[in-house]
């Protein structure tokens, strides 16, 4: 889009191309919120005064869900890795392998075995326990860096390599976005649980908060990264700086997955027995409410 938008100048594809997004994002925007009304909006209409949170209360919500912070942790750095991969790879295809024409190939390869994890996640959940899953999406995107990187020393060129790189890093991109989309609905029901309300709102919101806390310091990583690797925009790289970049593209992403699992190791509870027993009291307080 870039090339066609932009008729081989890139800054004006980009600006192009940023152009039509924004105007995709304000028409979409628009739509959702002319369109799409939530319960507090139908307890307006029928006289009924909606529930409102306080910032105290909220703070209140993610002091007391232990379960909360651990998953803020998890997506957060989740969220790292692809953007900080992700916005480096374009610099890393064009100076350290000297050919751009890789990065397509490597970000469609990988987009499509996003795909197919989001379709692969339940029957690997049937298959495997909870922690195993987080463990293969995990160590997957490291696995993939890490063959970009090998490739860039040994292979630069080859094709077949830095598609299956791609694969390998976003297939746990997919597993990662299954598993975290089933502990966020855990950690309502344990917030419920421990805390007495759900507050959905309040912890479902954190995962939209998160991805742009992610964006914006993996944006400010990778400028801060390539100004100290000593990069030089449209110039031949030194030795150093191409090291530079495949410590970013590689090491730095894979060193925060893995950590990733260690938050998830060390500190998620909500499986197995004690799972049930939170799902248990859950389904009891709905039974009580339905009574009442």
């Amino acid at each position: 889009m870039v090339s066609i938008l932009g008729k081989g100048d890139s800054a004006v594809g980009y600006s192009a191309l940023a152009k039509i997004i924004a105007v995709i994002f304000v028409i979409t925007s628009i739509i959702t919120v002319v369109f799409v009304k939530d319960r507090s909006c139908q307890e307006a209409k029928s006289g009924k005064e909606a529930e409102r949170l306080t910032i105290k209360d909220a703070l209140h919500v993610i002091a007391g869900n232990d379960q909360l912070k651990v998953f803020i942790g998890i997506v957060l750095c989740y969220n790292l890795v692809v953007q900080l991969a992700g916005g480096i790879a374009i610099y890393y295809f064009k100076y350290v392998t000297g050919n751009e024409g890789l990065y397509p190939i490597f970000t469609t390869a990988a987009q499509f075995a996003e795909i197919a994890a989001l379709f692969l996640f339940p029957i690997l959940s049937n298959y495997f326990t909870k922690k195993q899953v987080f463990a293969i999406a995990s160590f997957s995107p490291a696995i993939g860096l890490a063959g970009v990187v090998l490739c860039g020393f040994f292979a630069p060129q080859n094709r077949v390599i830095v598609a299956i790189s791609g694969i390998f890093y976003k297939l746990g991109s997919g597993l990662t976005l299954g598993a975290t989309t089933i502990m966020l609905a855990d950690v309502i029901d344990y917030g419920q649980v421990k805390l007495g309300s759900r507050n959905e709102s309040i912890i479902a919101s954190f995962q939209t908060l998160l991805v742009k806390t992610a964006s914006a310091v993996s944006a400010w990583l990778i400028g801060v990264g390539l100004t100290i690797v000593g990069y030089v925009a449209n110039a031949e790289q030194s030795a150093s700086t191409i090291m530079g970049m495949r410590v970013l593209m590689g090491v730095v992403p894979s060193v925060i997955t893995i950590l990733a699992f260690v938050i998830y190791a060390k500190g998620y509870k909500l499986e197995g027995t004690y799972l049930e027993e939170i799902m248990e009291k859950v389904k009891g307080n709905k039974t009580e409410e339905t009574e009442e």
